[in-house]
Formats: C-alpha cells, sequence, structure tokens
C-alpha cells in the first residue's frame, strides 16, 4: 500500500500495530481491544486496552441476586468501551447486594502463567464484550465457548445485555434469578 493509506480511518502503521497485539498473552490474559480516541482510557501515545481472561469465570451465571437489586440499577449503566469496570462497582454497590456475574468476576484472579497475577478484573460492558467476540472468538483465540455471555450493560430495569459467542448477536434477557444459563468472562484494563 502507498505511504499515507488508512485502513478504516487507521494510518497503515497504526493497524499493523493494533494487529500485533491482539490475541497476544500479556498482563494475565489475552489481549483483546487496545484503546481508540474518543474511548474512556484513551491516551494519546501510549498504549491501553483491554485483556480477557483466558477462562470463563463461569457458564451458568446470575447477572444479579440480591435484595431488591433486580430493579434499581436501572440507568445507571453504560454500554461504552470504558465503562465496564464502573458499571461493575454500581452492580456490586447496591443495597442488598449477594452476588452473580460482578462478583464472579471482581473476585478472579488469574494464575500467573508469565504475565503476572492480577486482581482487578470486572465484568465488560456491551461494547467491551463485543469487542471480545469480534477480536478473540471470531479469530479462535481466548478459547471461548459458544454460549451466550453477559455483559454489565443493562437494558431496562429488569433486563441486561447478552451476546451470544456462536453468532455474534447482542440481545436482553431477564436479570431474575431464573436466568441461570449465561456465561461470565472477566475482563480488566492495561
Amino acid at each position: 500500500m502507498p505511504a499515507g493509506s488508512t485502513i478504516r480511518g487507521f494510518p497503515l502503521t497504526a493497524v499493523v500495530y493494533r494487529a500485533s497485539f491482539i490475541g497476544k498473552a500479556s498482563n494475565g490474559g489475552i489481549v483483546a481491544y487496545l484503546f481508540q480516541s474518543g474511548d474512556s482510557g484513551y491516551v494519546t501515545g501510549e498504549t491501553h486496552g483491554l485483556v480477557a481472561a483466558t477462562v470463563d469465570q463461569s457458564t451458568r451465571a446470575a447477572w444479579i441476586t440480591g435484595g431488591s437489586t433486580q430493579s434499581t440499577l436501572n440507568g445507571g449503566t453504560s454500554t461504552l468501551i470504558g465503562t465496564g469496570l464502573a458499571n461493575t462497582t454500581a452492580m456490586m454497590s447496591q443495597t442488598g447486594y449477594e452476588g452473580g456475574a460482578a462478583k464472579l468476576c471482581a473476585d478472579y484472579t488469574n494464575a500467573d502463567t508469565g504475565t503476572g497475577g492480577f486482581s482487578d478484573w470486572y465484568l465488560p460492558s456491551k461494547d467491551e464484550l463485543n469487542q471480545l467476540y469480534l477480536n478473540l472468538k471470531s479469530n479462535d483465540l481466548g478459547e471461548f465457548s459458544d454460549e451466550i455471555y453477559w455483559s454489565s450493560s443493562e437494558q431496562s430495569a429488569t433486563s441486561a445485555c447478552i451476546q451470544s459467542f456462536d453468532n455474534g448477536i447482542q440481545d436482553s434477557t431477564t436479570k431474575s434469578l431464573g436466568a441461570w444459563n449465561i456465561a461470565v468472562r472477566a475482563v480488566r484494563t492495561f
């Protein structure tokens, strides 16, 4: 390609640089996404992004359990990249909170396999979860199953956003205790 060429708005050198990191073992997991201008967490001239845990934290978890947590958080979460940690904190800060997908991620500490042990994991937002699907699952990286995964983003007072890792479809389902067959994969930022 000629000098000055771009791919999807990135200079060619930036695309090659970004592609060289995705799927690599680093920072306790697998690099899933590098922050771009406009993302929360983006710092000009620095490399930061999302790392996915190398294993699922659960294949059968409720989004949230305890007290009146099923309908009181609505409006307190975001779908954007860079907001999963704040969403996770909001979920766990509710009166009566007992557990669920956010706690599974917050309690996770990865085994150090040469890239460090970390305990600052969280449940990804809807857009962060989509990057795991696009950059890792669709390229057969990260050993994801063909399950449906929870995000930390709400759709409404009674439902939360999910994504199928079989076909990439994003949707929502009830937060209620009956929704126990949804998987959880933690992420962290670096």
